[in-house]
């Protein structure tokens, strides 16, 4: 291991306490969590409003929620792959109407789902292994790179653009592959990433465009510290838009692009032999894996071979604290540095979590009822297992994963970003010692926030930004909201009204900035509101930049005052560190 701070992580390592890690402590207040995320249903097999089903079975993710100390984790056959793309597509396997096939889906709609490749004359079967990739400029769609067996008994990695039929052969057991391991990995430059067996005997790992194929790793011809591979499905490669591949070994892991490999981690003083799984690369060359401790315990850690950090950890015992974890399994990571990973939770429940409090930071996990942007329940059932892939979250902190229920229905899933409904708005997300004051940083535009509550807010801009419009408030409320600007009443409001600051100039005179919004608000509720309660005054906003930091001063009694005007700027200038869906940097 050459991380530049290598003693204080082997220190971290070693030292993991049964209270699970967190990333760096001091970032857990940085974090704007969700009360309650939101969910959409990208394609399920519960029955439509004729009584017909459509699907009778989904692919599981390549992913796992961990096991005990030397297991080693052989992926059943039902385990077929999911991937995110940053459009919220989610590339899946299904059986449609008896044919096998490859779907990609955003809103679960029939009509925004595309049929990538199925089992009805070109494809016999598919193997394990399904990604998907970004294009986003222009009309380009993304690409499906997946696994399958042709009609004609030829087995390889295929290409198909979303929304057509013409595949892209990209390599095939026709030359010196023998066969594939689960799992490969597709940059946005079609490039993909893989672990063969080869004809002539042993496994390497490999990348290709289906021009151009480069080996990455020598282990049948040279005993390199990489090497050997191991025997274990999830040490599958992952590769970046740099083309740079990175892999689990029995020694460690590494990143390469077809000359000698660097190492990422490698540590047996620190961490056990052959116990390095799923590594995961993002295109700044980050790369999130599992370590088995020397001693006991196992962590989840994020690095780029000159610095990292621990995500995760427990020290590998039963207790029953229900904030910590039994075993950590798969983990993702993506292009903004955040890391989410399945778990068991003490109490043995499957979860989807993004940081070393296994209630906090939990996504979703077994047990759980699944919400949609109303707060409705998707299935009125509760889940009774999940999947998940290291393909599984986008750079908006969207994650796609498989759900069965308990009333046996099943489907392909995605957690909404933060702010998306006033069920999971934003919560405050600077930490600071005023308890009346809550402070938003680097949070986007026509978003929901949400701060605790007593008998309303005062909003204030920290910075060059502008409010421009309340989008929305919340429905939950009877009586009607008043709101002001300094000790100006614009009116009484209610849910469904928008409130655009421009169309107040003449009562508003110079506290309207350059006729677009202004800097300070107030919205007062008349009634009080439960202060413990933080999804009782969700409201949307805009502003006149594409993110903004703001704060809001407690309106503590109902005769309460606005504050002065410099009352909360004096009080507040916080960095943003980490905001919003960005759940753990680095």
């Amino acid at each position: 291991m050459n991380f530049r701070n290598y003693c204080q992580f082997k220190g971290k390592a070693k030292h993991i306490s049964g209270l699970a890690l967190t990333l760096v402590s001091l970032l857990i207040g940085h974090q704007a969590k969700a009360a309650n995320l939101s969910f959409t249903t990208i394609a399920s097999n519960a029955p439509n409003h004729f009584g017909q089903a459509e699907f009778s079975s989904f692919g599981l993710g390549l992913g796992t929620s961990g096991g005990f100390s030397g297991y080693k984790l052989a992926y059943e056959a039902n385990q077929k792959g999911i991937s995110l793309s940053n459009s919220g597509q989610v590339a899946f396997f299904a059986i449609q109407n008896g044919r096998e096939g490859i779907f990609t889906g955003k809103t679960g709609s029939t009509f925004d789902r595309k049929i990538i490749a199925r089992n009805d004359g070109i494809y016999n079967s598919f193997g394990q292994g399904i990604s998907i990739n970004n294009k986003l400029s222009g009309t380009d769609k993304e690409d499906v790179a997946f696994f399958a067996t042709l009609d004609t008994g030829e087995s390889g990695i295929y290409l198909v653009k979303r929304g057509e039929t013409i595949f892209i052969p990209i390599t095939n057991t026709d030359g010196d592959f023998s066969s594939f391991l689960p799992g490969l990995s597709l940059n946005d430059n079609n490039t993909v990433a893989f672990l063969a067996n080869l004809d002539s005997g042993g496994q390497e790992i490999f990348k290709s465009d289906g021009a151009t194929t480069t080996q990455i790793t020598q282990c049948t011809t040279i005993n390199l510290l990489e090497c050997p591979l191991g025997k274990s499905p999830e040490n599958s490669p992952s590769i970046n838009n740099d083309g740079t591949v990175a892999f689990a070994s029995e020694n460690g892991v590494f990143v390469g692009d077809g000359g000698p490999n660097s190492i990422i981690v490698s540590d047996p003083d620190s961490f056990l032999n052959d116990h390095y799984r799923e590594a995961n690369i993002n295109n700044s060359g980050w790369v999130s894996a599992f370590a088995h401790n020397a001693g006991p315990g196992q962590i989840i850690f994020s690095a780029d071979g000159e610095d990292g950090s621990i995500i995760v950890g427990n020290q590998f015992d039963t207790h029953n604290s229900p904030d910590t974890f039994w075993h950590l399994g798969t983990s993702s990571i993506n292009n903004e540095g955040q890391v989410a990973f399945m778990a068991q939770q003490a109490g043995g429940y499957k979860g989807i979590f993004t940081g070393g409090d296994a209630v906090a930071d939990k996504v979703v996990a077994v047990g759980d009822y699944l919400l949609d942007g109303t707060g409705e329940r998707i299935i009125d059932s509760k889940i009774a297992d999940l999947s998940f892939d290291r393909q599984s979250m986008n750079d908006s902190g969207e994650i796609a994963f498989w759900a069965k229920f308990e009333n046996g229905i099943q489907g392909i899933f995605r957690s909404n970003p933060l702010g998306d409904s006033q069920f999971n708005p934003w919560l405050p997300n600077c930490e600071i010692d005023n308890g009346s004051i809550f402070s938003f940083c680097d949070v986007s535009s026509h978003q929901w926030y949400d701060p605790p509550t007593a008998y309303g807010f005062h909003y204030e801009m920290n910075g060059d930004s502008l409010f421009t419009s309340i989008l929305d408030l919340p429905s939950t409320f009877e009586n009607p909201f008043t709101v002001m600007v300094e000790d100006i009443v614009l009116g009484e409001f209610s849910n469904g009204d928008e409130i655009d600051f421009s169309l107040y100039a003449d009562i508003l005179g110079d506290l309207l900035i350059d006729g677009e919004g202004v800097t300070r608000f107030t919205v007062r509720t008349g009634d009080a509101i439960d202060p413990t309660d933080p999804m009782v005054l969700p409201i949307k906003l805009a502003f006149n930049t594409e993110t903004a930091d703001f704060s809001l001063y407690a309106v503590e009694g109902d005769t309460e005052t606005a504050p002065e005007p410099g009352m909360v700027l004096g009080l507040l200038s916080v960095s943003a560190l980490f905001v919003g869906s960005r759940l753990k940097r680095k």
